[in-house]
């Protein structure tokens, strides 16, 4: 009598295992084909419309790859859900700013934010991208920038800005720009702004030095020339 009420629990449990077995084996490997070819590699492309980039490279990557065992999978890779345009991340909204020297949020006496909306990234963000534009040159139609990054806070980074226009520091590049373009004039005001937000170093490194080449062609720039520490990143285009 107990064999027979345990055979059914056995038999369940053993169904279970091999389940987890086939099922484990399954997403080790599951880009290799059984009695065909075996794929070494994957490759994740952006979603397109229709799938058609990623239909485009499977087309070239047989072809360039027919007469080899070892091929090249390609995975279209997902696109946004509707559910991120839709739900707020932040429904508190943007916060006062606490900080006394904020050059983001808070006119100080060599810089005004201008108009502030509600919908702009907090000054507290880190790992940012930021611009500065010298507002006595824009007054005179002259469009004067300097193009910086930090991983710090932001507010933390034009504070320290701020605080060397203040001690007159003539390392500050903002106050080289003074000494140099607005010599004798009381009042030189600079805008600060947060131009992205970035997720690693590299990313926002390489960001930074597209955005002072930018700026070099259509503006004044304020960085000197030891801050262009890497070149921008190089883009290739091939024409057909």
């Amino acid at each position: 009598m107990i064999e027979q009420e345990l055979s059914p629990c056995i038999e369940k449990n053993t169904k279970l295992l091999l389940t987890k077995i086939l099922k484990n084996q399954t997403k080790s490997n599951w880009w290799k084909r059984k009695g065909g070819e075996k794929y070494s590699s994957v490759l994740f492309v952006p979603p397109t419309p229709g799938g058609e980039l990623a239909k485009l490279i499977q087309a070239k990557e047989a072809q360039l790859n027919s007469d080899f065992r070892n091929r090249i999978k390609v995975v279209e890779g997902k696109g946004t859900k509707l559910k991120d345009f839709l739900i707020r991340k932040n429904p508190f909204g943007t916060q006062e700013c606490q900080k006394k020297l904020c050059p983001l949020c808070k006119k100080t006496p060599h810089s005004d934010p201008g108009s502030l909306h509600k919908n702009r990234t907090p000054c507290e963000t880190a790992n940012v991208g930021y611009s500065v534009i010298c507002l006595n040159c824009k007054s005179k139609n002259i469009l004067t920038t300097y193009e910086g990054e930090t991983g710090r806070l932001a507010n933390v980074r034009t504070s320290e800005h701020i605080m060397d226009l203040n001690k007159n520091k003539k390392e500050s590049p903002l106050v080289k720009h003074k000494i140099l373009q607005h010599k004798g004039e009381k009042n030189v005001k600079f805008n600060f702004k947060i131009s992205g937000i970035f997720k690693d170093p590299l990313t926002r490194q390489c960001n930074e030095g597209v955005r002072i080449k930018n700026a070099g062609n259509l503006a004044n720039i304020m960085n000197s020339k030891s801050e262009r520490n890497h070149p921008p990143t190089n883009r290739i285009i091939i024409q057909k």
